[in-house]
């Protein structure tokens, strides 16, 4: 018996092995996936018509065909995939297909997958997915598709998820999703779209997650949320709403909305109440305002204000949330650490904190006194040179602290005591700082370094200091921190390098990258750059690009002032050339002088014939001249024999 039973699995093991080995294309693999199921895996690249289906174990549950940037494949579809009859995975990616043919998956009863990302698709067509009647995920995303058209999707009633994201769609045609009453998420994401017409929905009412970020949004309507009211996630990052959503209360399920990065300038009163919400994300809007009780009667847990314009919060603006919330993020707003204190210490049960980028120079101590549930503290890109170690020993479960991007110069000891304190930190994030590695800053951080700290960095190898360099003094400047020799430190007096000053700024642009480490002995490191400070010593760098950035607003004034002085002195000059010519055509108010202007000169003859003076001047006299009427000439001594002179030289001309 145990003979047998031996000799069977080894059949058994041999069989699998044969089965698997049997029928390879070349350039593919064939094994199993980390489910056990039959894949073949063809991802090097540069496979042409046709798909070597013929080569491929006729069990094959799992197909990958992908390429490489500089190995493109040039695939197309048609029903190739019939004698195939379990497959349940299907991913053509980056192949360049055209055109899904009629009837591609025909049979394919078991398919639950299919993936026909980054492909060059550009129309659908209702036979495409014939016979995949146990489709569930279809992503035909990051294609070129234009046309959809009504019902396309009628022969796959159980689909669960369906991304069109990253296309081409203009408009959703009328019945584009019928029979898909079981979808659960929808992603219509950077699609030209302008509009989401609440009648295109009513066949997917139990979507759950819908995405339609950057799709060209100016409103949501009211009656497009009454029809999705199975909706728990709602994304519309990247469009142009001017204002939240109203009657969001319609929505009892909802629980995550993202609204970054659209024209929302204030959030009036009530504009949440009633709303399950409790991740709502505003960051990158153009918010100036927050009114009093925007809030009210809302379950947010989740808050992110970050990078807008606010530069005042009231005292009760965010009262109605702070009792309950666990995450807030103001980085990237001007709001002065005055205004941190009236709202921080009400936030009991914050576990994320994120003040990074606002211009901080200092940190009160007393700022997280009663912040004892706060795992994540962000205050980088601000210009902090020291942190209390009160705000350590208030945060006893603090996992990661980012303090990056800063002046830090160097730790101070008891800070560094503090932090070999922090038993639950895991996370330490200290690169782009400024340090200064002499016996004055260095000492006490040179010896926590050597003692390999338990918590990571912020580098590529977190388990490793590697990132972390000297700015100066000269001799050491751009070396790492961790190899310096903490008994050979320069002296404090060969520091050369200054404190910069600071001075306000709200318009600079935010720096992400870390600044360079190569100042020269003498010279001020390079301190970050962030969207509300800038250094004081700058006059040295001076630069037009620089005086557009940080004054534009003076640039555009002088620039209208200067064309405004221009068109005034063209109007002046103007019109003192028409008041001059007014004078040299007419002196109706100087009768005698237009008549001794009309005299002739003396040098002239008179009527005679004859001249008035023998003696002509070295020098002729100038003669004012106008133009005058034939009446007014009748008016003039010795005019007549002139106009009939002109008269008879006008008939003269005619006769010849």
């Amino acid at each position: 018996m145990l003979w047998a039973a031996t000799v069977a699995v080894v059949s058994a093991v041999a069989a699998i092995f044969v089965g698997l080995t049997e029928a390879c294309p070349d350039g593919c693999r064939c094994s199993l996936d980390r489910r056990g199921r039959r894949e073949v895996s063809c991802t090097e690249g540069g496979m042409k018509d046709p798909i070597p289906v013929l080569e491929m174990p006729q069990d094959t549950e799992v197909l990958l065909i992908s390429s490489t940037e500089s190995r493109p494949n040039g695939l197309t579809l048609g029903p190739i995939f019939k004698r195939f009859r379990h497959l349940e995975e299907i991913n053509i990616v980056g192949s360049g297909v055209p055109a899904l043919g009629a009837h591609s998956f025909w049979g394919l009863r078991k398919l639950r997958s299919l993936n026909l990302t980054q492909n060059a698709l550009s129309a659908l067509m209702d036979t495409n997915f014939k016979g995949a009647v146990s489709l569930r995920h279809l992503d035909l995303s990051h294609n070129q598709i234009e046309s959809i058209p009504s019902a396309v999707f009628r022969h796959v009633v159980h689909l669960r998820t369906l991304d069109l994201s990253d296309n081409r769609v203009p408009e959703l045609v009328p019945r584009i999703f019928f029979g898909l009453t079981r979808l659960e998420r929808l992603n219509l994401s950077h699609n030209p779209l302008g509009d989401l017409q609440p009648e295109r929905f009513s066949d997917v009412p139990n979507v759950h997650h819908l995405s339609c970020a950057n799709c060209g949004l100016l409103s949501i309507s009211s009656t497009l949320l009454q029809s999705l009211h199975q909706l728990r996630n709602l994304d519309l990052r990247d469009n142009r709403l001017t204002a939240v959503p109203p009657h969001l209360s319609l929505l009892p399920t909802l629980e995550v909305l993202r609204l970054d990065g659209n024209h929302i300038s204030f959030l009036e009163r009530g504009i949440m109440s009633g709303a399950p919400i409790t991740h709502l994300t505003l960051a990158h809007n153009r918010i100036i305002r927050i009114e009093s009780g925007a809030f009210y009667n809302c379950s947010v847990t989740h808050l992110d204000i970050s990078y807008n314009r606010l530069s005042h919060i009231e005292k009760g603006t965010l009262g109605d949330v702070l009792s309950h919330l666990h995450s807030l993020i103001l980085s990237g707003n001007s709001l002065h650490v005055d205004q941190l204190l009236s709202v921080l210490p009400n936030a009991l049960k914050l576990r994320s904190l994120g003040i990074g980028d606002m211009g901080l120079t200092r940190i009160p101590p007393d700022l997280l006194l009663h912040a004892r549930h706060l795992h994540q503290l962000n205050v980088s890109a601000n210009y902090l040179s020291n942190l209390p170690t009160r705000i350590l020993y208030s945060t006893p479960h603090l996992q990661l602290l980012d303090l990056s991007m800063n002046s830090f110069r160097g730790l101070q000891e008891d800070l560094v005591v503090a932090l070999k304190r922090a038993a639950e930190l895991l996370q330490l994030r200290l690169e782009g700082n400024p340090w200064q590695c002499d016996a004055c800053h260095m000492t006490a951080m040179l010896e926590w370094l050597h003692s390999a700290p338990d918590q990571r960095s912020g580098c590529g190898d977190p388990l490793v200091w590697s990132c972390l360099t000297c700015v100066g003094p000269r001799q050491v400047a751009g070396m790492q921190i961790s190899l310096l020799p903490p008994g050979d430190l320069p002296d404090c007096g060969m520091t050369t390098v200054a404190w910069p000053s600071w001075e306000i700024s709200s318009t600079r642009k935010v720096t992400e990258e870390p600044y360079s480490t190569s100042s020269q002995a003498g010279e001020p490191p390079r301190l970050p750059s962030g969207p509300f400070t800038i250094h004081g010593n700058e006059e040295d760098s001076w630069s037009f690009r620089r005086l557009v950035e940080d004054d534009l607003h003076i640039v555009i004034t002088a620039a209208c002032s200067l064309v405004a002085l221009i068109l005034l002195l063209v109007i002046i000059g103007f019109v003192l050339y028409n008041r001059h010519s007014a004078y040299y055509y007419t002196h109706e108010d100087d009768p005698e002088k237009r008549e001794k202007l009309m005299k002739p000169p003396e040098e002239s003859k008179n009527n005679n014939g004859t001249s008035k003076s023998p003696l002509k001047s070295k020098v002729e006299p100038k003669m004012d001249a106008t133009i005058a009427t034939i009446d007014e000439l009748k008016d003039i001594n010795g005019s007549q024999e002139l106009i009939d002179i002109t008269e008879n030289g006008d008939d003269v001309e005619e006769d010849g």
